[in-house]
């Protein structure tokens, strides 16, 4: 049995007397019951030498003013063996503070340490509703007792502060005028954080408007509601904290939240930006024969023999920008599918639009496609500089459409922003004979000649349906199915780079199969947009008459006095005139 003796020595002149005589008379007990085995006896003799000692010494008699002592030394002297063995089985003192952790506190500790019994040990899994505390009430580390007080508050609608918070101890009041106060520190005889001072008075009406709401704490107690929806919008986060909590929170709060929670699921963008070689190696592994680079360069062999197989020669090009600290962009390369939607080939993530860019993605891109030069093929994009001078440079021969839209929002800078000249100029490029082309310009010049010239000088070839290639059997003269591959991806360009990978790969395999099981489903030998649009032109022949013109031409006339020579080969339209 190991026995702990604390002599607590005050400033009075009998302390060491007192202390010592008490603690040789209670040692030599517990010897004669068998308490004790070594080093015992030389404990005793010290003992009574310090009190034989103290005895010569001086002449103050402690017991003289205080008298337990001698009747603390008769109540001892009077018990009988068996009495003083009814503390002990076996050797081994059975006390009623064996088996309990609460401390044994004098009333000589000072005045200014608070006296309190212990607490039961706060429970995370109660219900905001349902916290109270209550001195001695008992934490199990400083941040356990930080977010109950947050809890507490933000669902009472108490808006506190924290004066002190440390490791050691906090410090919570609320505002100035309210006496709500409570006080913590770390117990490191209890080893937990402890309660010492509460004041549960509340005099303070309720806040809507809580600091405590911070965007951690939102971030960590709705974090599963972010798991299973990483793209939680902020409206909604702001409207279920207000229904739950009552409180009115930012949207800048919610935002920085929202980023939290996902860097908290998913790694910092850093981490990310490490595991890339393993991401891509992984890549390679899955899909052979597929393109993948380590400057983040993917595009899947399905996508490419997919494309090459079922999608006519036009490569739209843009790119956006990613919404990341990392900031970057996205650029991608997309196709039109026999449906007329967007088709995606291949992306990459690059520092920026700029023409080294270009050049690298373009050289990757005709590698997968198998472009020498670019006979036959047309690629339409935005009237990037960069992106113009990589794709004249590696494809001399394909023809380069420029975005109509993004061509008209340059002229229109040029002071050509009126209604009539906005109607003008997309007659112009909408209308598909050279003679609609030269009267609608003629009108645009008799309104404003400089509108026309500006006009002509961006070069009618890359944008005025008239004027672009028949070759590809396509009239698309905007950028829109890019467009709407970034409006695609949008959630995602705002996630760490492998998840925004990932699930713009998932995303783009689920779109595949989707379109591959409505087709399956179809007995029409044409797609859905496509049989849309031939039954349009269908009710608008109604009013045409058709002439045979010899062999293969057919002359075509409307209620309007238009006339079409039309050459067809077999039954398919190979030139259209007028």
């Amino acid at each position: 049995m190991d026995l702990h003796v604390a002599c607590q020595v005050e400033s009075w002149p009998g302390g060491i007397y007192l202390a010592a005589r008490s603690a040789a008379s209670i040692i030599r007990r517990v010897m004669e019951m068998g308490g004790l085995s070594w080093g015992a006896p030389h404990l005793i003799q010290d003992m009574e030498r310090a009190v034989s000692d103290s005895d010569g010494d001086s002449e103050y008699n402690p017991c003289g003013e205080y008298e337990e002592c001698d009747t603390y030394s008769s109540e001892l002297s009077g018990y009988s063996s068996e009495e003083r063995n009814d503390g002990f089985t076996n050797g081994q003192r059975n006390s009623e503070y064996a088996d309990s952790d609460e401390d044994i506190l004098t009333d000589d500790e000072g005045e200014n340490r608070r006296n309190v019994d212990n607490g039961a040990t706060y429970d995370q899994r109660c219900p905001f509703e349902d916290i109270k505390f209550r001195v001695g009430e008992q934490f199990v580390s400083p941040s356990q007792f930080r977010t109950a007080v947050k809890n507490h508050a933000i669902w009472n609608g108490f808006n506190i502060k924290f004066l002190k918070s440390g490791e050691q101890k906090m410090e919570v009041i609320c505002n100035k005028d309210c006496p709500w106060r409570i006080y913590a520190s770390w117990d490191s005889r209890k080893e937990h954080f402890v309660v010492k001072t509460l004041n549960d008075n509340h005099t303070c009406s309720r806040d809507p408007r809580n600091r405590q709401a911070d965007y951690h704490w939102i971030a960590n107690h709705f974090l599963e509601r972010f798991r299973m929806n990483m793209n939680w919008q902020v409206v909604d986060i702001m409207r279920e904290i207000n229904e739950q909590f009552e409180i009115t929170v930012s949207k800048h709060t919610c935002y920085r939240a929202r980023y939290a929670a996902r860097k908290t699921l998913r790694g910092s963008l850093i981490d990310h930006y490490h595991l890339l070689p393993s991401y891509i190696a992984e890549l390679k592994k899955v899909y052979s024969g597929s393109t993948f680079d380590l400057r983040l360069y993917i595009c899947f062999d399905s996508l490419a023999r997919g494309f090459l197989e079922g999608c006519r020669r036009v490569i739209c090009l843009d790119g956006c920008f990613l919404k990341t600290k990392m900031r970057g962009q996205l650029l991608c390369a997309v196709g039109k599918d026999g449906n007329n939607q967007m088709y995606p080939i291949a992306w990459a993530v690059v520092e920026g639009e700029k023409q080294a860019s270009w050049t690298w993605f373009i050289q990757l891109l005709m590698g997968d496609l198998g472009i020498q030069v670019g006979n036959g093929w047309t690629i339409m994009s935005d009237q990037q500089k960069g992106l113009e001078n990589a794709v004249a440079y590696l494809l001399p021969h394909a023809e380069h459409r420029n975005c109509a839209r993004h061509v008209y929002a340059n002229w229109k800078k040029k002071g050509h922003s009126t209604g009539t000249l906005r109607m003008l100029f997309w007659n112009a490029v909408k209308c598909t004979t050279h003679q609609d082309f030269q009267r609608i310009m003629q009108q645009m010049t008799t309104l404003k000649p400089q509108a026309a010239q500006d006009f002509r000088n961006i070069g009618v070839k890359k944008f005025c349906r008239a004027y672009i290639s028949e070759t590809p059997k396509c009239e698309v003269i905007d950028n829109n199915v890019c467009e709407c591959f970034n409006s695609y991806i949008l959630q995602y360009r705002s996630e760490p780079t492998i998840d925004m990978l990932e699930d713009i790969r998932s995303t783009i395999m689920q779109r595949i199969v989707k379109k591959r099981e409505v087709a399956s489903d179809t007995t029409d030998q044409l797609c859905p947009r496509i049989r849309k649009l031939v039954e349009g032109n269908k009710l608008k022949s109604r009013t045409c008459s058709l002439r045979h013109a010899g062999e293969f031409q057919f002359e075509v006339t409307d209620f309007g006095n238009r006339l079409w020579l039309i050459y067809v080969q077999g039954p398919v339209v190979v030139d259209i005139g007028i």
